[in-house]
This record gives structure tokens, sequence and C-alpha cells, in this order.
């Protein structure tokens, strides 16, 4: 029970062409649902909590200019620091990147959402 306060987010091996089972989980990481607000300021909403089911390759442009977006105006995304310090830009911007990693990597990788 309880409201999830996080997002996990990973990235999995495509099921298999021959008997259909999914099985390699690729990349996985959580983070504070209380980033949304920055996330959104950024335009990667969408492409984090929104993409179950598509390809690490297919978000990985809006992943990569959020990630830009957000490492050359701090402050404009620090005015978005959660108050109880659970959700703060230097901390946003490192998960992303380590995202956006992954989704290079692993371009053909499944995305699974779990929030």
């Amino acid at each position: 029970g309880g409201v999830p306060m996080s997002l996990d987010f990973y990235l999995e091996l495509p099921p298999c062409n021959h008997c259909g089972r999914a099985d390699g989980e690729l990349f996985s990481s959580n983070i504070t649902h209380n980033l949304r607000r920055m996330w959104d300021e950024a335009s990667v909403c969408d492409a984090l909590y929104e993409s179950q089911g598509k390809t690490a390759a297919s978000i990985l442009p809006a992943l990569e200019s959020g990630l830009a977006v957000m490492q050359a105006d701090p402050a404009r995304f620090e005015a978005f620091n959660a108050p109880n310090g659970w959700g703060l830009y230097k901390h946003a911007v490192p998960w992303l990147a380590e995202v956006v990693r992954a989704c290079r990597e692993n371009p053909a990788a499944v995305v699974r959402v779990s929030r």
C-alpha cells in the first residue's frame, strides 16, 4: 500500500523473436516524483513517465535535449528544487545523464516504467 514516491525506470532486452521471452534487465534506476515539475520544465516528462514499451532510441532525442537545457541553465531549474530536499537539481542532472547514457548504449532496449 501507500503511494509510490518514486519513478522506476528500466531498460530491458527486447522479447526474443523465437520464444517471446523477455529476459534481461539492462538498466534500472529510480528517482523521486518530486522532480516531476523540473522534468516538465525540461520537456522530458513524457519520455520518462509515458514511455512504457517504447525503445530507448525513440526517447533518446527528448532526453538529450532536456539534459542539455538543464545543464545550460541551472538557475532556471533550481527554482523547482523541492523545499524538503527530496528532488534537487544537483541530483536530477546526474540521474538524467545516467539514463541518457544507458539509452545510448542500449538503443534497442525496451523501456519499462513503474510509478
